[in-house]
């Protein structure tokens, strides 16, 4: 989120180049390809809103289960946990106002976690419509005939490759260290997950979905890097 905000202008130029025309490629028949892929994107963004939307509801839900649970059994005194397993360098006099508080933020951390998944389907939608549109260059190009106008379609085509080449640099910028921390991050968050799982003596149905979840949403998150430049690869070789 904090590349897109600082690359905002080049952000807003990106989307205005690659948005310019791209109903009309969708609409257009010769480019089928394009919807089919596109749908591909829909569904696979679609899995990834499930899983980190159940994973991080559950997340946010464990410490009131974990009272409730508490209750049923008597336990007293009642622990109140946070969210996240985390500890400060000053009393929460839980579960007075000061514990509320840092309760509420945590909250609102998972809230920013849910906003910030957008992100991957951001990149992904914009690999979608680059490869859409160099496939629509090829097509025009290997389709010319007679009553085509050449000297109409070739300058057309060049100057959508370059308007291509500066959202290859602009995705460059944006996206480049969003990608190499994901990659580092997923490849720690997953380790640290099956270590947890292989420490626990016992594991409850909630920790099972929570982590189950967590675990997809994360192997989805790098596929779906993967897969879009897979997809911009082989659009580019075809041209």
């Amino acid at each position: 989120m904090l590349c897109i905000m600082v690359n905002r202008n080049d952000a807003h130029e990106l989307h205005n180049i690659l948005d310019r025309h791209f109903n009309e490629m969708v609409n257009d028949d010769t480019n089928s390809s394009a919807k089919l892929k596109f749908s591909i994107f829909r569904r696979i963004w679609g899995i990834s809103i499930v899983c980190v939307g159940i994973s991080l509801i559950l997340i946010a839900a464990a410490p009131s289960i974990s009272i409730i649970q508490q209750y049923r059994r008597s336990v007293n005194p009642i622990f109140y946990p946070l969210v996240f397993p985390t500890t400060y360098p000053w009393s929460l006099n839980r579960p007075g106002p000061r514990y509320k508080i840092h309760l509420i933020i945590e909250l609102t951390t998972v809230v920013s976690q849910f906003c910030v998944t957008s992100i991957d389907s951001l990149f992904m939608m914009y690999g979608f419509q680059m490869g859409a549109q160099f496939r629509e260059m090829s097509h025009r190009i290997m389709h010319v005939d007679k009553t085509d106008d050449v000297r109409k379609i070739i300058p057309e085509c060049v100057a959508q490759h370059q308007a291509m080449m500066r959202c290859r640099d602009i995705i460059q910028t944006i996206f480049g260290p969003i990608l190499l921390w994901v990659m580092t991050t997923n490849a720690i968050s997953l380790c640290s997950m099956m270590f947890q799982l292989s420490q626990m003596k016992s594991i409850s149905i909630p920790t099972i979905l929570t982590f189950g979840t967590y675990i997809t949403a994360k192997t989805l998150q790098a596929f779906t890097y993967a897969y879009t430049g897979m997809i911009l690869t082989s659009e580019v070789s075809l041209e």
